[in-house]
């Protein structure tokens, strides 16, 4: 082989790794791109938009009941493993219009267990007496909904602990 040959090959094998080199890394990008354009399409919520505003609006709402002068007060008493339930309502404006019932809703975080509601009735003075059995214990979450006067719901939280 002479010199002239030797060098047009060496050129070739050049090209070809610098090529190569570049290729693998398009290559791999490219691949890199569809598997996480595939795997996550962006959108944490549909309607992600409305949600921020329902939230806005609820937020409002529950100061809006706050300055209409409504005091709610969820009194929640453990013994064992039996819950007196208490909820305190009362209101500043004789046009505010007490709910017959609260329905507050139990669900653990876990999902373990069942979930349950428990109806309060006003007639009853908003009270109830709820007995847990042992697969029951843990942390619940319970929520339950009043109004303003203009009819918005707003839902109120609360968190026991049964042991």
């Amino acid at each position: 082989m002479n010199l002239k040959q030797r060098e047009a090959k060496s050129r070739k094998l050049v090209i070809l790794w610098i090529c190569s080199f570049f290729g693998v890394i398009f290559m791999m990008n490219a691949y890199m791109i569809t598997q996480a354009s595939t795997t996550f399409n962006g959108v944490v919520a549909k309607k992600s938009y409305q949600q921020g505003i329902d939230y806005n609006q609820t937020l409002a709402a529950k100061k809006q009941i706050l300055e209409e002068g409504l005091y709610q007060d969820l009194a929640l008493d453990l013994n064992k493993q039996t819950l007196n339930i208490e909820l305190v309502l009362s209101h500043k404006n004789k046009e505010y219009k007490m709910p017959k019932n609260v329905v507050l809703d139990f669900w653990r975080p876990t999902n373990e267990g069942q979930d349950f509601k428990v109806s309060l009735y006003a007639k009853k003075g908003y009270a109830a007496v709820v007995d847990f059995k042992d697969n029951q214990l843990g942390v619940w979450n319970i929520t339950y909904k009043l109004s303003t006067l203009d009819g918005k719901q707003v839902e109120f939280a609360n968190r026991v602990d049964v042991r």
